[in-house]
């Protein structure tokens, strides 16, 4: 692996510029309903940060999984594998879209194992949490008003 190929480093964990590659077309996909290319170039950065900021977030929580021995079983993996698959629509353009962008079955199977185990771990973390109050979330919604808010668009196609 070529040292241009790694954007991020989460405690000697490599991140890899075709992770980087998925996740900012996985957000195209959920902030504007669009592939990339069809996303205004002046996007593309604030994609590419959101889209590094969750792949290390998804590494560091994927780690403390493993340290809690928390990892997603066999079963769950091939469900949500299954899933995404379905949600794609025709497999065969599924896989020929994945290969475009470098990935394999395998690394396919990884990343969704350490999703599935992340998401695992986050599941964990919640059931621990209280919900908050309405004071708290209008508080909250109050101080983080301008974060929460999205811009007007419009799509075209």
């Amino acid at each position: 692996m070529l040292s241009q190929d790694i954007i991020a480093t989460v405690n000697g964990v490599p991140i890899e510029q075709k992770a980087l590659a998925a996740a900012m077309q996985g957000l195209a996909q959920e902030q504007f309903h669009a592939t990339l290319d069809e996303v205004p170039e002046k996007e593309h950065a604030g994609l590419r940060a959101m889209a590094v900021e969750r792949l290390i977030a998804r590494e560091l929580i994927y780690q403390a999984a493993l340290a809690a021995g928390v990892v997603a079983s066999k079963d769950e993996v091939d469900a949500e594998k299954a899933r995404i698959v379905r949600m794609a629509g025709n497999p065969n353009d599924f896989w020929i879209r994945l290969a475009e962008r470098g990935m394999d079955e395998l690394s396919f199977e990884r990343m969704v194992r350490k999703d599935v185990t992340a998401d695992l771990m986050s599941a964990r973390y919640l059931e621990d949490l209280a919900d908050p109050t309405p004071e708290e979330v209008e508080t909250f919604f109050r101080e983080h008003s301008e974060k929460l808010r999205q811009p007007d668009s419009v799509r075209r196609s």
